[in-house]
């Protein structure tokens, strides 16, 4: 008896492995063509069956769609290139079997090239296959049954014998007309011949007996075809098994080498998150450190910049001030007869200071320029820092005295050993560029670095001059770390306050993107406010932009 495994893909040709079932068990018996859907019973392991049937099959039908190569798990993958497939399972088991694997193409469907196919089952591109169409579906069905040699089995039916010895037609079947002419016969040839009904008898008797020695060696070879079959079922079970298990070990060993890479990366990140975080805080300790100690120096030393001015000013008396303050601007001004100061005895440093600042920014006065420049002078031969550092700057532009930059140095560096912010600025200028002196880095950061930290202070108490400065020195890198987003903050709190300088940089930030996100619109806004103060710079930006202000 033939059987036929029928293999198939549901989601590709389920409709088309139903209608060839159905005319296979036709043909050939229900029981002489297997299909996982119909012949597995509920409860089964559908995996130990497949087996026992591939083992004892004896022509394998493989039913080929369009989607039959290209086929996808749930998981998007080729499901021929999986191990575990059960279609190719099924080919693997056959090909190793050597018996018929016959490709069935349906739905137009092409046969699969070597290169599409895993190591596995690349013969079974070279199987011989047949087409199936729709059109001539029973036509197609009984031409590749009779070339592969399938049809109706006769096992089951039997020559039935009549009471007298006759034998039966050959389909099986007995009817009472030809019972009667055989009894007939076979009586009139005992009567006419008994030595041939006892020949015949013999005959009957030998043919017998060969047929009953036929019959037990084909029970014999039947139960060794089965228990063969059954021997091989069991190791084609047997290595499914162990592929499966050996996969399902590979699977846990990945799966346990990613959890444990996993886990040393994300301890690799922790311990390289807890390195920078100890770097970081150790760095920021040192930092306040050394702003503690520069800050505790340089207290120390505006403290007895203070004494000793304190102690030289109740020591001179008021004569003796204005006699060297009238030497001191005359000299600054190489004027060749000076005029005594208009001051009265009572003025000091701080007073001179204050009027000077009003006659130059004409405040509650009539604007004086030279009036102011005198008391300016006046102030900082008395020994204030800030107005030091304003002549400082007189000369290092030539601003209403000759430009001399070995003069303003000698003023920066007084405002400087005062601890004023200004001064140390410009004196850390000086020391960058040259102006009056060699170049010396050192130095430079040395005085911006005290700049910076009396800049801070004064800008965090709202200083708009200050927060401008600082801001400078974010923006530049002079005695901080450089910052274009610190600088944008001191930028804005300056401008806010008025201050043309602050409005002018915070422009310039919002119109090139720096520290800041690009808005053209925020540029030409603080440009406009800073040109309308008078700011030229700012004047010219709108200039350049096309725009008034």
């Amino acid at each position: 008896m033939t059987t036929v495994f029928v293999s198939y893909r549901r989601e590709d040709t389920a409709g088309e492995a139903r209608a060839l079932f159905n005319e296979l068990s036709t043909k050939l018996g229900k029981e002489s063509v297997f299909m996982d859907v119909d012949n597995i019973a509920l409860g089964r392991d559908f995996r130990h069956v497949l087996q026992e049937h591939l083992a004892a099959c004896d022509l394998l039908l493989v039913i080929v769609g369009r989607g039959w190569v290209e086929a996808k798990d749930a998981s998007g993958r080729n499901r021929l290139e999986q191990p575990n497939d059960f279609v190719r399972l099924e080919i693997e088991s056959a090909l190793k079997r050597n018996i018929p694997v016959t490709p069935v193409l349906v739905q137009g469907a092409q046969m699969p090239t070597v290169d599409q196919l895993p190591v596995d089952v690349k013969d079974f591109a070279y199987r011989n296959g047949f087409e199936l169409s729709h059109a001539r579906w029973e036509s197609d069905v009984a031409e590749m049954c009779k070339r592969l040699g399938l049809g109706k089995h006769a096992m089951g039916t039997t020559r039935m014998v009549d009471t007298s010895g006759g034998e039966s037609p050959a389909d099986g079947r007995v009817t009472q007309t030809n019972v009667a002419p055989i009894e007939a016969s076979t009586a009139h040839k005992r009567n006419r011949n008994p030595w041939l009904a006892t020949i015949a008898a013999m005959v009957m008797a030998i043919a017998a007996a060969g047929a009953g020695l036929l019959y037990y060696r084909t029970l014999v070879d039947q139960e060794a075809e089965i228990e063969q079959a059954r021997v091989e079922a069991a190791k084609a079970r047997a290595d499914a098994e162990n592929k499966i298990a050996a996969l399902k070990a590979e699977a846990d060993r990945a799966r346990a080498d990613a959890e444990a890479k996993a886990l040393a990366d994300a301890k690799a990140v922790k311990d390289a998150a807890d390195r920078a975080e100890k770097e970081r805080a150790a760095e920021a300790a040192a930092r306040v450190e050394k702003e503690r100690a520069a800050a505790r120096a340089e207290k120390e030393r505006a403290a007895a910049a203070a004494a000793q001015a304190e102690k030289e000013r109740i020591a001179a008396d008021q004569a003796k001030k204005d006699r060297l303050a009238a030497e001191e601007r005359d000299r600054a001004l190489k004027l060749p007869n000076p005029t005594p100061p208009q001051t009265r005895p009572t003025d000091d440093a701080a007073s001179l200071l204050r009027k000077a600042k009003a006659l130059a920014k004409g405040e509650g006065v009539p604007r004086d320029f030279e009036e102011s420049k005198k008391l300016y002078f006046q102030a900082a031969a008395m020994g204030n820092a800030e107005a030091q550092a304003y002549v400082g700057r007189l000369y290092e532009y030539g601003r209403g005295v000759p430009k001399d930059e070995v003069e303003a140095l000698k003023w920066f560096r007084k405002a400087a050993a005062q601890g004023d912010r200004d001064g140390q600025f410009a004196l850390g200028l000086a020391f960058e560029q040259g102006r009056g002196v060699s170049i010396d880095r050192a130095e430079a950061a040395k005085w911006f670095g005290k700049a910076a930290y009396s800049f801070q202070k004064a800008a965090e108490a709202g200083d708009a001059n200050a927060q401008y400065f600082l801001g400078n020195m974010y923006q530049t890198g002079r005695g901080v770390t450089k910052n274009d987003t610190e600088a944008v903050k001191w930028f804005s709190k300056a401008a806010e306050q008025g201050h043309t300088g602050g409005q002018y940089f915070l422009a310039g930030m919002y119109e090139k993107g720096i520290g800041v996100r690009e808005d053209k619109g925020e540029a030409v806004n603080w440009y406009r406010k800073a040109a309308r103060q008078g700011h030229p710079l700012a004047q010219k930006a709108l200039q350049r932009l096309n725009l008034s202000w």
